[in-house]
């Protein structure tokens, strides 16, 4: 390329940069959307600010370049490729980003005209920007390396000067560090949008969001002199399993910067190994903040994804086991025995795995979970090498000792001093720049940072704390004075910062302990934006929500007052402690100081406060509203979420804490406000918020999940969740509106006059705060907001595609209101739909009527179908690629609630609505049971005297098909458990359980491609079912067995005298498993150990080793005899035939000091011990006494022997190896007159002799008869 064709070039980019900055500008301008977010706006502005600093610099560029024109004709170094006809890359990519930017802009600026010029939608029209925060925050750093690219290359005095500066920094032929990381974890893998779906699946930790902000945090001058210490380099580079350094454990002090460290072992290693397809970097990042960040069920399904997109091999093995959990519509949820075998699958496919993990001592548990999930990782993997970053606990070091043992390398880890003076004269530079005068005097500034090389544990956090303690205290007279008397720890610290915050107004301290107990443990945690409305109800004195516009704390104050305790993530909407050493030290305060203990911190405590926040916020006059039957109720509800999205959260929240809390007599009343029998419209608008968050939303894990900004990892780029919720069951679905009367009916689903009420009908509105103008207004405000808020609920989208012209989720939130604002939906429906048991029955004292039928149903009807009656019935079926199959168990059905209002008179026979999918309370009882997974419901609902009709059977038949076409295990087990308790309850001669019974059977009969009988139709009596628990434990088929056994009447028959009988039965089949089985049905009683006994002693030959093994394990004592004396040892030392149980007995499945007791007893006939008896039937090649001389401790002692004589056996011995070994292990007895050569037997062999003569001295022989008179 030449000067002039680069001159034009850059004369190009300024014109796609002064396009860039006029197409973001225009986004935000007030008159294009002024409800839009402060911080949205601000966001969009610092964009076209920072491109409009570029294209000025670009512009000076091009001036400068055009300056040298006398170079025309110059030839210029290739160092760029510049004779292709492009710009160099840095300016290209420049190019390419702001090209890319204009043309999104420009598509939605025309979407944007195109619906504003139509008159039906022009109300709607709202040109919003298209990207999310976080783009937005990449966009501006990227836009920010350039401009310092352009402005390194402004002092060129030549064309080629300036083309070469955009590579000064920069080795053109190797990718800079975080392009390393970023490759890493992307993959070195083909990108496929299977594999992308895959690694998006188990991806539920974002820990390279941690290693990247720590990274870029991580200043130029910060080096590691402990990166060049040889075990680490070794651990990078290429240690052996089994070296000194397989494994690194390092350790250091709270604040010393040791994340950083982390961060910088996994880069370094990355950069090391960057082009060795052969070597896997996997890390985590354990943080207090996130708890899913220390389960090891997620922190072991984000390694599976890390190692996956590592190596083809790896993502093909992961693939597999992906297709595994698809079933049907079904993704099931991973185990982790299941992950950890997949997991040491992949390893194989690399020579070497790095693994780093930093934090574990910030989990509850001090780490010992994820510890131990490493430990195990590391031991089943031989080339697994793992890292460890976290401070000194005894339980990390117990378990990585115990597992590693010498392949485990400690180090201590220590900030370098002259890096800590460093950091504080950076932070003070900072203070100093925020106008803090304290800080202005240079010799005052020099004295605070030497005053830190005093320290004796320096850190980072120390030095931070301290300056910021300072800047907000210290006057320019005392400064001298506080830098010398700070505390030398971070505990004294916080221990003077809580005594400031005392000295502050009541008002600002019940501010601060409010904040900081909201932000320590609400479960899941609160945005900034919800914690300041949280606040503004938390009994701050001189605070009245109800007073204000918007009930909400200024979040500025917040963090002023909370000062060094609270902070604002880099990333995300969330207030959150600053570190994990407050959350330890506001712990430890003592509930009982009367100075600090206002500030303790526990969950009970949170949760309390957070439950009274909750009720508090939702009582407000701001929410006192009926809500209308309009099809703007959608738009009016999303325009409160946005603007109140504490509502929602704790609309949801409060009843979950309502059980735990409801003795605490505050919240009991807070609750009983809201849930008032008179209804009010808090309690209606409460109810619609509820309904239609499970209507639209879908579940409570999905809710929180969502919550989370989980940016998982996938091959080559990100896909957003994809929810496609089924609801075609629900009570407001087409489906069951399709048969429930006409389009107009409550239930409809086609647009109809019903849609837009007349004034006259809507009841009047109760007086109260004037409602914000933008909330008021929201039905004139209603189109792609509503669109893009109902977007990340995802549950109505495949609607929407169907039916592009259908306002689906404006129809649904119209007929909730309907039936929720109706007099007949009283709170007791509303607790019953919650399962909430402790309402109910304060409740059922005020209303006497418990059958009160709405257009939902009954309470009884409510607390059946519970939130599934909104949301889909075949929720927990529903089919996504991101959140698992989990739904919690305060959503199911109660069994509890049931009993309780069946108790206070509830009808089991009354008729459902005609809305319900089902037509009799069976039905709805057995559907019941399948979402509680209890199927004691269905058992109460037939014993109220719910009566037999034709859709229980339909639904009894569906669950049986689920288990014979699917191959579904829980509807196999569901199906038993229901045939079982049918069968009890017939005994019993309760209610309709006969006919139920009888028809169920039937339907069961019908089913021609069931495998397997169930136990409950083909053995109708006890001694049907032991026949049957015999033929499995004849085949050894443990599944035939459990499935069996673990029935109802199953567990009833594994007792007593019928499980002595099948033990027997199994241990004479051989059977081990049934047997191991069937033992841990034993009660561990004095009477079940002389059954183990007795069992064992009838394992005396080979085939009976593994049934040995399963009653030792199960606690069988091997010191056990039989009435003539003799154990196990005695009966196994006859000839080979015992050979494998002896070395079962030798194994460690026998304790040494029940060994040795074992092998020194003597039984009652002979008085031999079992080497005695091994010597003396052991011929010919004496199997059983070697393997008793090989494993066991010499002693004579273990040779005796009443009849015949030792030396009778020893002269009986036709084994000279033997003899000798014998002798060696020094077990032969002394004489003292007899000697085994008074003993031989005519028929001795010549060798045998020449050994005993070896052992025995035919002179000492001599002292007491001649051998040779005995020899004849």
């Amino acid at each position: 390329m030449e000067p002039a064709e680069v001159v034009d070039s850059l004369r190009g980019l300024v014109a796609v940069a002064d396009n860039a900055f006029r197409s973001t500008y225009d986004f935000a301008k007030d008159k294009i959307d002024p409800f839009m977010d402060i911080k949205r706006r601000d966001e969009i502005r610092r964009v076209a600010t920072e491109i409009q600093d570029l294209a000025g610099l670009l512009h000076r560029l091009t001036l400068v370049a055009s300056t040298f024109d006398e170079d025309y004709n110059q030839v210029l170094d290739d160092v760029y490729g510049l004779r292709s006809p492009k710009l160099p890359q840095q300016l290209f990519t420049c190019r390419q980003t702001l090209i890319k930017l204009e043309a999104s802009l420009s598509r939605r600026k025309l979407t944007y005209d195109v619906v504003k010029q139509e008159e039906d939608l022009k109300s709607r029209a709202k040109l919003r920007w298209p990207f999310t925060t976080a783009w937005t925050v990449d966009l501006v750093q990227e836009i920010g390396q350039h401009k310092e690219a352009v402005t390194r290359a402004l002092p060129s005095n030549s064309m080629n000067e300036l083309l070469q500066s955009f590579s000064k920094g920069k080795d053109r032929h190797s990718p800079n560090r975080r392009e390393v990381i970023r490759r890493f974890v992307m993959g070195r893998c083909r990108y496929s949008k299977e594999n992308s779906t895959v690694t998006s699946f188990f991806a539920r930790v974002d820990h390279l969001e941690v290693l990247t902000r720590t990274v870029s945090k991580r200043t130029n001058w910060t080096e590691y002199e402990m990166l060049e210490h040889e075990p680490i380099r070794r651990w990078i580079d290429h240690g052996n399993y089994n070296d000194k350094s397989s494994h690194l454990w390092i350790t250091g002090g709270p604040g010393a910067g040791k994340t950083t460290f982390a961060a910088t072992l996994i880069e370094t290693a990355m950069h090391i190994h960057y082009s060795d397809q052969a070597t896997a970097v996997i890390f985590a990042f354990c943080r207090f903040s996130d708890p899913r960040s220390y389960e090891c069920f997620f922190s072991l399904s984000t390694l599976l994804a890390q190692i996956a997109v590592q190596h083809p091999s790896a993502m093909t093995t992961l693939g597999k086991y992906y297709s595994e959990l698809r079933t049907r519509r079904l993704v099931e949820i991973p185990t982790i025995e299941r992950m950890k075998a997949v997991f040491f699958a992949m390893t194989k496919v690399f020579r070497q795995i790095l693994c780093v993990v930093d934090g574990v001592d910030e989990c509850p548990d001090e780490g010992d979970a994820v510890t131990q999930l490493m430990a195990s990782l590391a031991s089943g993997s031989g080339n697994f090498r793992l890292a460890m970053v976290s401070r000194y606990r005894q339980r990390i070091e117990t378990t990585l000792k115990g597992s590693f043992g010498e392949a485990l390398c400690c180090k201590e880890f220590e900030p370098d001093r002259n890096q800590l003076e460093m950091f504080a004269a950076t932070e003070i530079e900072k203070m100093a720049m925020g106008a803090n005068s304290v800080f202005h005097n240079l010799q005052l500034k020099d004295n605070v940072i030497q005053s830190f090389g005093r320290v004796n544990n320096p850190s980072f956090r120390f030095a931070s704390c301290s300056i910021e303690y300072i800047a907000r205290y210290a006057t320019t007279q005392n400064l001298h004075e506080m830098s010398e008397t700070l505390p030398q720890n971070l505990e004294g610290i916080y221990k003077l910062t809580l005594q400031r915050f005392n000295e502050q107004p009541a008002s600002t301290k019940a501010l601060i302990q409010s904040a900081l107990q909201l932000t320590a443990f609400s479960d899941p945690p609160l945005t900034s934006h919800e914690l300041c409305q949280a606040l503004s109800v938390a009994g701050i004195p001189g605070l009245d929500a109800d007073e204000l516009q918007y009930p909400e704390v200024d979040e500025n104050e917040i963090t002023d007052s909370c000062g060094i305790f609270l902070t604002k993530a880099t990333h995300g909407e969330e207030l959150g402690l600053a570190h994990h050493t407050i959350k330890e030290f506001l712990e430890q305060i003592d509930p009982t100081d009367s100075e600090f203990a206002g500030y303790h911190l526990s969950k009970s405590r949170t949760r309390r406060l957070l439950g009274i926040c909750a009720l508090r916020f939702l009582c407000l006059n701001h929410f006192a509203r009926l809500p209308k039957r309009l099809n703007s109720e959608n738009s009016f509800m999303c325009n409160r979420r946005r603007r109140l999205p504490f509502y929602r959260y704790a609309a949801l929240v409060w009843p979950r804490l309502a059980d735990e809390l409801w003795d605490d007599e505050e919240f009991r009343q807070q609750a009983m406000e809201l849930c008032n029998p008179a209804q009010t419209s808090n309690f209606k608008a409460w109810s619609l918020e509820v309904c239609h968050f499970y209507r639209l939303g879908g579940s409570w894990n999905g809710w929180v999940n969502d919550r989370f900004e989980d940016k998982p990892w996938s091959v080559g780029t990100h896909y957003g969740r994809n929810r496609w919720y089924s609801s075609s069951d629900s009570l407001c679905s087409e489906s069951t509106e399709a048969c429930t009367g006409p389009s107009g009916s409550h239930w409809g689903t086609s647009k109809s006059p019903a849609s837009s009420e007349s004034p006259g009908s809507e009841l009047s509105r109760p007086e109260g705060p004037t409602i914000p103008e933008e909330l008021s207004s929201s039905e004139e405000s209603s189109g792609s907001e509503e669109i893009f808020e109902a977007g990340r609920l995802r549950s109505w989208l495949w609607r929407q595609k169907e039916h592009t012209d259908w306002k689906w989720q404006e129809g649904q939130t119209r007929r909730l209101a309907h039936f929720i604002r109706r007099g007949d939906f009283t709170p007791l429906h509303m607790a019953c739909l919650l399962g909430l048991n402790r309402l109910c029955d304060s409740l059922l004292a005020d209303q006497p009527d418990v059958n009160q039928m709405s257009r939902i149903g009954s309470p009884l009807q409510c607390a059946l179908g519970g939130s599934f009656l909104i949301a889909c019935h075949d929720l927990s079926t529903r089919k996504t690629n991101r959140t698992w199959n989990r739904i919690c168990a305060a959503e199911k059905p109660s069994i509890e609630l049931l009993q309780t209002l069946i108790e206070a008179g509830a009808d089991c026979t009354r008729p459902l609505p005609a809305q319900y999918s089902w037509n009799s309370m069976g039905a709805l009882g057995l559907k019941s049971s399948e979402w509680a997974g209890d199927c004691r419901i269905f058992a109460e609902i037939v014993k109220g005297g719910a009566q037999m009709h034709d859709d229980a059977i339909c639904t009894f038949r569906l669950r049986c098909r689920e288990w014979t076409k699917y191959k579904k295990q829980q509807a196999r087990l569901d199906v038993a458990a229901i045939l079982e308790i049918l069968e009890d309850m017939v005994l019993r001669g309760e209610a309709e359980a006969s006919a139920y019974l009888t028809a169920f059977r039937s339907v069961f009969i019908d089913m021609h491609d069931i495998d397997v009988p169930l136990p409950a139709l083909e053995a109708v009596t006890d001694d049907m079912l032991v026949n049957r628990m015999k033929k499995a434990i004849e085949s050894d088929s443990l599944s035939t067995l459990k499935e069996t056994g673990q029935t109802i009447r199953g567990q009833l028959v594994l007792q007593g005298d019928m499980l002595d009988g099948l033990l027997d039965h199994a241990v004479t089949n051989l059977a081990a498993s049934c047997l191991s089985f069937l033992l841990d049905r034993l009660s561990g009683s004095e009477n079940e150990n002389v059954k183990l006994g007795r069992l064992l002693l009838r394992c005396t030959g080979n085939q009976f080793e593994d049934v040995l093994v399963s009653l030792l394990k199960h606690g069988s004592k091997a010191t056990t005899t039989d009435q003539k004396g003799r154990n196990i040892w005695h009966l196994s030392t006859v000839g080979r035939m015992s050979g494998r149980i002896l070395q079962v007995l030798m194994s460690t499945h026998v304790g040494k000091e029940d060994r040795e007791i074992a092998l020194h007893a003597l039984d009652n006939i002979d008085g031999r011990t079992p080497l005695a008896s091994a010597l003396f039937m052991g011929h010919p090649d004496y199997h059983g006494a070697n393997i008793i001389l090989k494993h066991c401790r010499s002693s004579k002692d273990m040779l005796q022997s009443a009849r015949p004589s030792v030396n009778a056996i020893i002269a009986g011995i036709d084994s000279p190896q033997t003899l000798q070994q014998l002798h060696n292990r020094g077990v032969l007895p002394v004489p003292e007159d007899e000697t085994p050569l008074h003993l031989l037997q005519q028929n001795v062999r010549i060798d045998v002799v020449k050994q005993l003569l070896a052992i025995y001295s035919y002179q000492d022989s001599l002292k007491w008869k001649s051998p040779s008179y005995f020899y004849h």
